[in-house]
């Protein structure tokens, strides 16, 4: 019963072994991860562009 079992349950779409929900959870995964090298590049280029900003301003004084 253990095979034909876990076999069964690995076909509900609540499984969390279930293949479409490990595909959707590396998916979210993958996307997460894309949106924080996104943000991490954001704030490294608002950065410079302030660290400009202060330079240009210093320099006119």
């Amino acid at each position: 019963m253990g095979n034909g079992f876990i076999n069964y349950m690995c076909k509900k779409f609540f499984h969390p072994a279930s293949r479409d929900n490990l595909k959707r959870a590396w998916m979210a995964e993958s996307y997460r991860k894309k949106l924080e090298e996104l943000r991490v590049q954001y704030e490294k280029e608002q950065d410079l562009y302030t660290n400009k900003y202060v330079l240009d301003a210093l320099s006119t004084l």
